[in-house]
């Protein structure tokens, strides 16, 4: 299916031709995404889109091991120094904390070795479960109890997350997961299509699958969203596409860089940056309240 042509896209980031070098903030920069007329305050919440990997299951950790184990025999460097490479940037994705670590070692990125490294990488970690994250399901059980929805957005595979969360307690709270090969209509993209990168394209195959009208996306789904993320590339991916942020700051992904990114774009006072999960009830309560009062006063 050709989505460039589809009716459901709207003005922004394509759906097709991305690819995960864009969680880089230099690439989302030069994009020069004018989110004049477009960041809208929000309504009262209806859909809270959650990351997975590090944001609902704690598997960053295994997600180091691999890429160390992988780093040892490809490039040849110590287990330390693979692993400080790892938590320099513990978010990044998996093919692109390869190619970093090519870089800084003098290898050509482009080379079969390099692109063979990155996608073995990927493989193991899209596969990766894990336990649940604190407040988790606490947090899910709450929202879908509050009549809100619940979504996965993802740089894994759709089956693959789908797997993760399989035999958990989230998997009777989360109403769509949406990854790297989700398609817009019918089955997931064959191997070797571009991914499909978090921000508008992901959104908008998440509000066609939860029911909302193509003519709806702007107007009613994307200001009726949270966004909850541990990455600062994707704060960077949901900010760009115009939606509230709830950015997770724990032990891998400092306060700062998170702060960092939400400055690239207009900040209201519906972008936070906390501790945990456990901080997310409250938030959305004040974004509800706040919407029934009519309070549209925003902080920049």
């Amino acid at each position: 299916m050709n989505r460039e042509n589809s009716t459901y896209l709207p003005d922004g980031p394509a759906i097709r031709g991305a690819t995960d070098t864009l969680y880089s903030s230099e690439k989302i920069i030069s994009l020069d995404i004018s989110l004049e007329g477009r960041e809208k305050l929000p309504k009262s919440i209806h859909t809270v889109v959650f990351d997975l990997d590090g944001t609902y299951i704690d598997n960053v950790k295994k997600f180091r091991t691999h890429f160390v184990v992988i780093a040892h025999q490809v490039f040849g460097v110590t287990r330390k120094e693979a692993a400080l490479h790892f938590m320099a940037n513990p978010h990044l994705p998996s093919r692109e904390q390869v190619r970093t670590l090519a870089i800084k070692r003098g290898w050509w990125v482009e080379s079969p070795t390099v692109k063979k490294a990155g996608e073995d990488l990927f493989e193991r970690c899209s596969r990766q479960k894990g336990k649940l994250t604190p407040y988790a399901v606490r947090t899910s059980e709450w929202l879908r109890g509050e009549g809100m929805r619940v979504a996965i957005n993802t740089g894994s595979r759709e089956k693959d997350a789908e797997n993760k969360i399989f035999g958990t307690e989230l998997n009777k709270y989360v109403n769509v997961v949406v990854g790297s090969d989700s398609s817009l209509d019918g089955p997931t993209l064959p191997p070797g299509e571009p991914p499909v990168v978090k921000g508008d394209p992901q959104l908008i195959i998440t509000a066609r699958r939860l029911g909302f009208p193509a003519q709806d996306y702007e107007e009613e789904f994307k200001p009726g969203i949270v966004a909850v993320t541990d990455t600062p590339g994707d704060v960077l991916l949901f900010k760009a596409a115009g939606v509230s942020v709830f950015a997770i700051a724990d032990y891998a992904t400092t306060r700062v860089k998170m702060l960092r990114a939400l400055s690239e774009f207009p900040i209201s006072q519906y972008d936070q940056v906390a501790s945990s999960l456990e901080h997310l009830r409250g938030h959305i309560e004040r974004i509800n309240f706040k919407a029934a009062v009519g309070d549209k006063t925003e902080v920049v």
